[in-house]
């Protein structure tokens, strides 16, 4: 018998509340993009709006049961903050809570509801089947 995959509210909740947030950054800091003067401020900015755009992709595909957004998130967190690092000379602090969101996504995927976590629901791989519709949630 197939059984509908049903997550924690509150994980659902987060992840809306993620692509809301995220695309209002990225809104910002393309908006702050064209008032920057120099080089390193310009690419900041940029990737922060990169990074946004990535981190909402994230969230729609682990709305959609898929770890793939798990990992891009991770990807995406880990490049910014290297990025932090070496260009606008992030502190080490700022670059840790960064790191630390990883792990802070991961716990909320590790609610569960009927016993089951958001996490163990997840499917590996790309849905290539479905991927084009990604954009329907």
């Amino acid at each position: 018998m197939n059984e509908t995959k049903r997550r924690n509210g509150f994980v659902t909740a987060w992840l809306w509340l993620v692509i809301i947030v995220n695309l209002i950054f990225f809104v910002y800091n393309t908006v702050v993009l064209f008032g920057q003067s120099s080089v390193p401020e310009v690419l900041w900015g940029g990737l922060a709006a990169v990074v946004s755009l990535l981190t909402v992709l994230s969230a729609v595909l682990l709305l959609k049961w898929n770890k793939l957004g798990y990992l891009l998130f991770c990807v995406s967190t880990v490049i910014y903050s290297i990025v932090g690092i070496f260009v606008v000379q992030l502190s080490y602090h700022t670059v840790l809570i960064n790191l630390l969101s990883i792990l802070f996504w991961w716990l909320i995927l590790q609610m569960r509801k009927n016993g089951k976590s958001a996490w163990g629901l997840l499917k590996n791989g790309v849905d290539y089947k479905h991927c084009r519709h990604i954009y329907q949630l």
